[in-house]
């Protein structure tokens, strides 16, 4: 059999636009969108760190990519730490040999489902592990690269929590990746207490 040649969506020169698609169960109700003009990029949350050994859950949907690249988006799936188990994030970025096994799925998960990015969603970091995350990062993209891969990091505004906010070197991040997302945000979170814009 003749390798099979897919054309892949172009990104445009200068700005792009990306969308977190939260997808944690099984769904299909992406069939039923319609193209919608501006967006470039479509980021599924379907990559997450399991445990402290670094298994990833993956919800990963083949028919998603198809349907993405038919509508003209490019697919970068999110990969995510746990939010809410900060130690278990801690014991894998201080841990070369935990670091690369996450790596060795991002990679084959890249290439199973014909990706065209990887972006990088860890939140609730230690402070002191600032440096452990860059580490994980700059070990992470070259090899996303060589695979054709864009890279892109999520990052706060600065200012505020040690673990939200203080826990990201954005400089070097910068320095390391393709593109760097502001997570900033038109809505307030679901628990929240008052209503208002959480956005800057």
């Amino acid at each position: 059999m003749p390798e099979k040649i897919r054309e892949r969506p172009k990104l445009p020169e200068g700005k792009i636009s990306l969308v977190w698609d939260q997808m944690y169960s099984p769904t299909k109700a992406y069939l039923e969108r319609k193209r919608e003009e501006g967006i470039d990029v479509m980021s599924p949350t379907w990559f997450q760190v399991a445990n402290r050994d670094g298994e990833l859950i993956n919800r990963a949907d083949p028919q998603y990519v198809e349907w993405a690249h038919r509508n003209g988006y490019q697919v970068w799936a999110l990969v995510a730490n746990d939010f809410s188990n900060i130690d278990d994030t801690s014991e894998i970025l201080n841990n070369g040999l935990k670091r690369e096994y996450v790596i060795k799925q991002i990679l084959a998960f890249a290439a199973l489902y014909e990706l065209d990015g990887i972006n990088i969603d860890f939140e609730n970091i230690y402070k002191s592990d600032k440096d452990a995350f860059t580490q994980f990062v700059r070990e992470l993209t070259p090899l996303l690269r060589e695979q054709g891969l864009v890279v892109s990091v999520d990052v706060t505004v600065p200012g505020g929590s040690d673990t939200w906010s203080l826990c990201y070197d954005r400089k070097a991040l910068a320095e390391t990746v393709d593109y760097v997302c502001l997570m900033t945000y038109d809505q307030t979170w679901a628990g929240s207490r008052v209503a208002g814009s959480t956005a800057r």
